[in-house]
């Protein structure tokens, strides 16, 4: 759902005490750790989906459904979310199914009923492994992470979102604060020599065995404070001490030609 409320993350609390968790034990409490919950919520991380076969099927938890069932408050809570998320992706321009069925409980009639929808054309993709996109794109609050062959490796001192964009064999960027270490796909020639521009500066290197390249990528000061705290919630305002900052990345083969009129080396 869109910015978790206290109220959302309380209900939830209260959901994972059924199994014996405690206050917090999901992802720390909502007041003191809302980044973390932003960090595993669909609706922050949906430009992550881009690409992706997607399917949100939802009930509204009243009764009436196909399978039967009285009022489901849990259903009943659970329906606006899945709007959020769908509204989320028609906002970015991301296709999908959304199939909101109307009456329907929480429950595994239900649950059965859409993975047998969805459950052929998931098994195609694993019969047919689809190529990996020409150009990445990733946001997380992880201070590591893997996506389609980059691996991105935070230098920082709180927890806070930082995201690969535009990752291609030409370059990517990054944006967050401390600092990165980027190591690419192997796509480059081994022996061959790059020259890696990293915010104006230029260096050169040469990619490792497997032909992935390994791109030191300063952004800026680390943050001290982390992102999403209880002064930013209360008053509106960015949070005081952090910035974010972007560090674009440019990588071409020596002796490439790059000028749009042609030339020969």
């Amino acid at each position: 759902t869109n910015n978790p409320s206290l109220l959302a993350s309380h209900a939830l609390d209260l959901i994972s005490g059924l199994d014996g968790g405690g206050p917090g034990s999901l992802f720390g409490l909502r007041e003191t750790d809302a980044i973390r919950w932003r960090g595993h919520n669909p609706w922050d991380l949906a430009d992550n989906l881009r690409g992706m076969t997607l399917a949100i099927h939802t009930g509204n938890g009243l009764p009436g459904g196909s399978y039967g069932g009285s009022i489901d408050p849990l259903e009943l809570a659970v329906h606006p979310m899945g709007v959020d998320l769908h509204d989320r992706l028609g906002q970015l321009g991301i296709a999908h199914v959304f199939d909101d069925y109307g009456p329907g409980a929480h429950d595994w009639p239900y649950w059965n009923r859409d993975l047998r929808q969805d459950l052929p054309g998931i098994m195609a993709t694993f019969a047919r492994r689809p190529a990996p996109p020409a150009r990445v794109a990733y946001r997380t609050i992880e201070p590591e992470y893997d996506v389609f062959g980059w691996s991105v490796a935070l230098h920082r001192r709180v927890l806070e979102f930082s995201a690969l964009r535009d990752a291609r064999p030409g370059g990517f960027t990054m944006t967050g604060s401390g600092t990165a270490t980027v190591t690419t796909p192997p796509r480059y020639r081994r022996g061959a020599t790059y020259t890696v521009t990293v915010a104006g500066t230029r260096r050169r290197l040469r990619p490792d065995d497997r032909g992935r390249l390994r791109i030191e990528v300063p952004l800026g000061p680390a943050n001290v404070v982390q992102e999403d705290t209880l002064v930013a919630d209360a008053t509106g305002l960015p949070d005081p001490g952090r910035r974010s900052f972007t560090t674009s990345v440019k990588i071409t083969r020596v002796g490439t030609c790059v000028r749009p009129d042609g030339c020969r080396t």
